[in-house]
């Protein structure tokens, strides 16, 4: 971990503050090792109650207030929110960049353009890019969030994209299980999905009195879910990086599938960005 001493101190207060003691163990060791380092910029990471007590007590307010409702929901991406006047924002903030007008009185010119002249101005921003360019910052003034529902495997490397805000839920077997093509063609359905039911079982008997301790039982093949929200310029890195032909199949689904979410709402913007839909 590569990390500076700001975050650091931050990230060792909730792992000492967290509930499951493996957890609280690392914590104590890495503010052992960091001392050594910079005792006065992190001796100040210690168990926080704020942390540890709201974790436990929204916990179990939100277990009553759900607890007749079924997750049987299986749509793999789902967009949930959006900025519907994203066009306008971008827009404005590329007009602002080279302006010394106030973002409204901008704003209120961009709203008065056509379909085409908006058109004609994200062409400019984006028509030059080539596989190794990103957007400009303006296009991070927007933004999309995503309830994503994908094998805990896969999930590994869409939380690698730090530039986005993400809410986790807990590891589980509720939501059923992804099967690798290799397992059908080599022959092991069977054995897999037996294996697959005894983990299942394992995970629902020591849930009722371990929920979080639990997860450790759940194989990476289950399926997990994941609220993201993106700004639309680590939008447009995702979505290459992630449809790529190299890419594992159950990420690249994701990533397609954001993709098309987007241009259903937002076709000009999603013009421009790189997807493979092979």
């Amino acid at each position: 971990m590569t990390v500076n001493a700001r975050e650091l101190e931050y990230a060792l207060t909730k792992m000492l503050s967290h509930p499951l003691e493996e957890i609280q163990q690392i914590g104590t060791e890495a503010k052992k090792a960091a001392l050594k380092i910079m005792p006065t910029l992190v001796k100040y990471a210690a168990f926080d109650k704020y942390i540890y007590e709201t974790a436990k007590n929204l916990s179990k307010v939100v277990q009553k207030n759900l607890k007749k409702l079924v997750p049987n929901e299986d749509k793999p991406v789902v967009l949930v929110k959006y900025d519907k006047d994203a066009e306008e924002k971008i827009l404005a903030a590329l007009f602002y960049k080279f302006s010394y007008l106030s973002y409204n009185k901008i704003l209120v010119q961009v709203r008065k353009m056509s379909h085409k002249e908006r058109e004609k101005i994200i062409d400019i921003a984006l028509k030059k890019m080539t596989g190794m360019d990103r957007p400009t910052r303006e296009f991070e003034h927007t933004y999309y969030t995503f309830d994503i529902l994908i094998d805990y495997g896969a999930f590994r490397d869409i939380q690698r994209h730090r530039i986005c805000t993400q809410t986790n839920q807990f590891a589980t077997t509720v939501h059923g299980y992804a099967t690798p093509e290799g397992i059908i063609e080599a022959g092991f359905k069977k054995e897999y999905d037996n294996l697959m039911a005894k983990a299942s079982s394992a995970f629902q008997k020591i849930s009722k009195r371990f929920p979080i301790a639990s997860q450790y039982v759940v194989p990476l093949a289950f399926k997990k879910r994941v609220l993201i929200t993106w700004n639309l310029r680590e939008l447009f890195h995702f979505i290459r990086l992630r449809s790529g032909a190299a890419g594992h199949s159950s990420y690249r689904k994701i990533a397609q599938e954001v993709y098309k979410e987007i241009k259903k709402v937002h076709p000009l913007l999603a013009k421009y960005i790189q997807v493979n839909l092979d």
